[in-house]
């Protein structure tokens, strides 16, 4: 991966953890420094770990780590659907599973939009 590649791929991490509600510019890219480059990483993170990177509450913070798990299964979901396109010949789609780390969110007042959850 060259360096403008990656420089890419963290300004999308960046720019897709910006649409969480109570993440911040300054607090997205903070949580890429610290080596948190998808929602799934985003999903793991220990509650107090957030707390004491962001300044938010306990209560923020859950919400983002609930919100990143959400956003996680969907974008999971998404490159299943995805890759059986692929074997079904379906198109080729540009990226491949692992190439993007992440992708803004269908809706960011409802994170379950498209998630296909009942």
């Amino acid at each position: 991966m060259t360096q403008v590649q990656l420089d890419a791929q963290l300004d999308k991490s960046i720019e897709a953890f910006c649409v969480v509600p109570e993440i911040t510019a300054e607090l997205a890219e903070n949580l890429v420094s610290q080596g948190f480059f998808t929602f799934d990483d985003l999903s793991v993170i220990e509650p107090e770990q957030l707390v004491e990177m962001s300044g938010l509450t306990a209560a923020d913070c859950d919400h983002i780590v609930e919100y990143a798990d959400k956003e996680s299964a969907r974008l999971e979901a998404e490159e299943r659907f995805q890759a059986e396109q692929r074997k079904m010949g379906g198109g080729s789609t540009a990226s491949r599973v692992g190439e993007a780390p992440v992708s803004a969110p269908v809706a960011a007042s409802d994170s379950s939009s498209g998630a296909g959850e009942s």
